[in-house]
């Protein structure tokens, strides 16, 4: 059986964590809250609506030394279900996301890094317009 594929948006909550296997292989562990804004009698509000934790094997050690604390994030994969034993000894039950990707929206391109797109034939006789001309 499939499972569920998920995709959200959401903000990174504390520091990701970067763990190995006994076998060495990287995995980086964080937790993420997405959340809802709403307008109402003229005032924004945001609320906390679902807070998940996030498994990433692929790039674990790269993505570690990108990924912050309060950080926004666009992660899809796989969401599962485990069962575990808390300390208390009761019975607990986890939802966590396995990442296929993680990508970051808060994080601008540097102007330097814009790619250049080649102008129409008719406008072949227009100087060139760098990024850092445009003004807003």
């Amino acid at each position: 059986m499939a499972l569920p594929k998920i995709e959200m948006t959401g903000r990174i909550i504390g520091e990701p964590q970067l763990h190995h296997t006994k076998n060495g292989k990287a995995v980086l562990k964080l937790r993420i809250v997405t959340s809802k804004n709403s307008f109402k009698d003229e005032v924004w509000t945001t609320k906390a609506e679902c807070w998940l934790d996030v498994v990433c094997w692929d790039n674990a050690e790269e993505l570690s030394g990108i990924l912050r604390n309060k950080e926004m994030v666009y992660v899809t994969g796989e969401l599962s279900q485990r069962t575990y034993e808390a300390k208390d000894g009761s019975k607990r039950t986890a939802f966590e996301v396995t990442a296929r990707s993680i990508t970051t929206p808060d994080r601008p391109i540097p102007a330097n890094e814009i790619p250049v797109v080649a102008a129409p034939d008719a406008w072949s006789s227009m100087p060139p317009v760098s990024i850092a001309d445009v003004p807003f």
